[in-house]
């Protein structure tokens, strides 16, 4: 118990270090995309081809900013107090780390909610660990099936949050 605490923790600053790293030139990057797109457009240059290629260059921005996101929701694992947190946003941070990854395994990966917001109150990375936890587990019982699908589904309950994530794997053996 004591080393996994302690490899969470060392995964944590990892996670957090990467995320810092990347996100200083990020924002640099972000800012002269920004500049060259405007000079563009002063300029008359920012035809249809280029309106699409900026767009592209944008959504790939807002895909790194999300996994950095990912990596700091993991970097606070051993977090200190509790506090309320959104499940569907702290799911999808933690989803968007793995989606690209499972689709080359050719894995479905669905997320469902029954509402966009869910409000808990806990330490949303410990949160986070236990789903990533679930998804890799399932992805290990798929791997080896024709079917490929996780789906990771939130509804809520009277006054709980069901959180059920499911595999088309071929299940655990009664042994």
């Amino acid at each position: 118990q004591h080393n996994h605490r302690e490899r969470l923790a060392q995964i944590g600053e990892l996670a957090a270090g990467v995320g810092h790293e990347i996100n200083n030139p990020l924002a640099v990057i972000s800012g002269y995309v920004q500049q060259i797109r405007i000079l563009h457009q002063q300029r008359g240059l920012l035809d249809e081809s280029s309106m699409a290629k900026f767009h592209k260059i944008n959504i790939a921005l807002k895909r790194i900013t999300s996994i950095i996101n990912g990596l700091r929701g993991l970097a606070r694992v051993d977090a200190a107090e509790p506090h309320p947190f959104n499940v569907i946003d702290a799911i999808d941070q933690c989803i968007s780390l793995m989606r690209d990854v499972y689709a080359k395994y050719s894995i479905n990966l669905v997320v469902e909610y029954d509402e966009p917001e869910i409000w808990i109150i806990g330490d949303v990375g410990k949160f986070q660990q236990c789903i990533l936890n679930l998804v890799t587990n399932a992805k290990d019982a798929v791997l080896a099936s024709a079917v490929k699908n996780i789906s990771i589904m939130v509804s809520i309950i009277e006054t709980q949050v069901l959180i059920s994530v499911r595999d088309s794997g071929t299940g655990i053996s009664e042994d």
